[in-house]
């Protein structure tokens, strides 16, 4: 017999861990690009970037909400690539005038336009679907 999720599991983590709300809150308050990303720098910093890596959000994480973020990785993925070169890492020891200017060398590398391209049809593609799912509901 499988077990069913928890009303408070939301994935791999819980739903009413306080660290994990205050990430959500984080993350929602980030303005977001189409084509960007979410990255955790080296620094601790959450930064939400453009798909040309301008920084246009930004919040510095302690320790305990850096766990909180690999706990929404699956654990394999974090115990391989995350947990060790995470140790120690306090974004509130960054300076705050870095967080919207970090060392380039922390940041993934810009989307490509071929990428753009390709992430563009993509989501005409799900929009297109979604457009027909959602005239068939209301026919019926």
């Amino acid at each position: 017999m499988s077990a069913q999720p928890t009303q408070d599991s939301c994935g791999s983590w819980s739903c009413e861990d306080s660290d994990q709300q205050e990430l959500s809150a984080i993350i929602a308050s980030f303005k977001m690009d189409n084509y960007g990303v979410i990255s955790l720098g080296k620094d601790g910093i959450l930064r939400s970037l453009t798909a040309e890596r301008d920084v246009i959000g930004a919040a510095p994480l302690r320790p305990s909400l850096i766990a909180a973020l690999h706990a929404r990785f699956p654990k394999e993925y974090a115990e391989k690539y995350l947990t060790a070169e995470w140790d120690g890492v306090d974004g509130f020891k960054t300076p705050e005038s870095a967080w919207y200017n970090p060392d380039k060398s922390i940041l993934p590398a810009p989307l490509s336009e071929l990428k753009k391209k390709e992430t563009i049809e993509e989501l005409e593609t799900l929009k297109k679907q979604e457009s027909q799912t959602s005239g068939q509901q209301h026919e019926g």
